[in-house]
């Protein structure tokens, strides 16, 4: 695909930023997640239901990559509906005994509100968290070792009291902690 076709910066220019979010929220995380809360709820709904649920069904969540994506998104093309094109999907999986259970009593909204969750989660557990906690260890850093460098503060974009360059560096460590 040519840069000049993406949809936003974050396709081209800002990519090398972003693209270790990618896994989580672009679509193909988002596909992903619905996957997962499809293949989690007919593993609940067939315990509940008093069925065995064979290991492989489990160990389909894992299996899931870009192909499978892909396909989901071929099967789009004809449905128009993309939680709809995940069932079609999970249904025509071997692994799946009782087909006719999968998606039943859910609405695309229940899995895609669960699916955007958990994207977001691991988003900010996996990438965004330790990012942020770096930046915290900086800022305190920094406060400690500036925390004797005069400043002029300002309020309402007016100068203030004076202050330390520490001490407002403590101020956003604060606020990011």
């Amino acid at each position: 695909m040519s840069r000049i076709l993406s949809v936003s910066p974050l396709d081209s220019r800002y990519w090398n930023s972003v693209s270790e979010i990618s896994e989580y929220l672009s679509e193909y995380g988002i596909i992903k997640q619905r996957y997962f809360v499809e293949i989690s709820y007919y593993i609940k709904l067939m315990k509940k239901l008093g069925h065995k649920v064979d290991q492989n069904v489990h160990a389909m969540t894992d299996l899931f990559d870009i192909s499978c994506a892909e396909i989901i998104k071929d099967i789009e093309l004809t449905t128009n509906h993309d939680v709809k094109a995940i069932e079609y999907y999970i249904q025509a999986r071997d692994e799946i005994e009782y087909p006719q259970f999968v998606h039943f009593g859910l609405t695309s909204a229940d899995v895609s509100s669960l699916a955007l969750t958990l994207s977001i989660e691991m988003c900010l557990d996996l990438i965004m968290g330790p990012k942020i906690d770096e930046i915290i260890l900086t800022l305190s850093d920094i406060g400690s070792k500036w925390r004797s460098i005069a400043m002029l503060s300002h309020t309402h974009g007016q100068p203030a009291t004076p202050t330390t360059l520490g001490k407002e560096m403590f101020v956003f460590y604060e606020r990011l902690s």
